[in-house]
């Protein structure tokens, strides 16, 4: 892709040239990404109220990402194409670096679903795996 692949030393490396790669494949049309966050935080709004925030719960993947894919189906009169949508969540992890337990319930929760749950420690597998 031509993309500057800078080695990932860190976790926080290996993110940002993940939301880069995914920015321009967004930016192309090949796909819809999401950061997603655990936790909490304090918001304040115009007024100098703060409130807390839920963002996702404990363990949940770095990205979500959705891609368009078609399906032909073969019928009885002919075949038809149907649009599908392909979920996958994106965990990025350090080289070497484990998941947590909740990291873990989280991927078997997403696979029972059907969806595709990805656990990256490498800039190039995840190009590989988006086709570029």
């Amino acid at each position: 892709m031509n993309l500057p692949k800078p080695p990932p030393t860190s976790e926080g490396d290996l993110k940002g040239a993940a939301r880069g790669l995914l920015t321009v494949l967004e930016n192309r049309g090949k796909l819809i990404f999401l950061r997603l966050n655990a936790g909490m935080l304090i918001a304040e709004n115009k007024e100098g109220k703060r409130r807390a925030v839920k963002l996702s719960p404990p363990g949940t993947a770095d990205y979500l990402v959705l891609r368009a894919r078609r399906i032909m189906v073969l019928g009885r009169m002919a075949e038809e194409v149907l649009p599908t949508c392909e979920i996958t969540f994106i965990e990025l992890k350090a080289p070497g670096k484990k998941q947590t337990p909740a990291q873990k319930a989280f991927q078997s929760r997403v696979e029972a679903q059907g969806a595709e749950y990805w656990l990256i420690d490498d800039y190039d597998e995840l190009e590989r795996r988006l086709g570029k």
